[in-house]
């Protein structure tokens, strides 16, 4: 297997486990739909928040070469081949801060955008929702978590060289 094939393989595993989150999070709000039957408004911003989500991850998954090169991902590696039964410290750290950095990515991504669209419907609502404060806090840790996971991604040799020297 080649370390090409092996990130494809990484980001068609991390898309389809975008693409259950967004799925379980889509049934979930369509339970909330039931109870406000009356609110188009609310049946928009769910499913263009889903809408979007779904095109996100149909893009990953026809463009997985483009983010590998983008990334670059395949570089750094001694030997184009992985070979299981031989890697080192410094790949498998590499292969760990990739596997973490994605996992932050899509599992923040769905949740920014829903955030992002509930809030946008919550401010261009006539209605004034009793005690509702503008409470950013989960959506900041939410894009923090998204930045940290491309950060980890980008940066997983220098991340590996240092915790292979201590």
């Amino acid at each position: 297997m080649t370390k090409k094939d092996f990130f494809r393989v990484l980001i068609k595993i991390f898309t389809l486990y975008g693409l259950l989150i967004s799925a379980i999070s889509f049934i979930n709000q369509l339970t909330l739909l039931r109870q406000s039957i009356n609110d188009i408004f609310f049946l928009i911003s769910v499913v263009g928040s889903f809408s979007v989500t779904l095109i996100f991850l149909y893009l990953v998954i026809n463009f997985t070469d483009n983010i590998i090169n983008f990334l670059k991902l395949d570089s750094g590696f001694d030997d184009d081949k992985i070979v299981f039964e031989n890697l080192n410290n410094q790949s498998l750290y590499k292969i760990a801060i990739v596997i973490l950095g994605g996992f932050l990515m899509v599992d923040s991504f769905p949740r920014i955008i829903m955030d992002l669209v509930n809030e946008f419907k919550i401010l261009a609502s006539n209605n004034e929702l009793f005690n509702h404060e503008a409470n950013f806090y989960g959506e900041i840790i939410r894009v923090f978590n998204l930045v940290i996971g491309y950060v980890l991604i980008t940066n997983a040799s220098r991340i590996a060289k240092f915790l292979d020297k201590n």
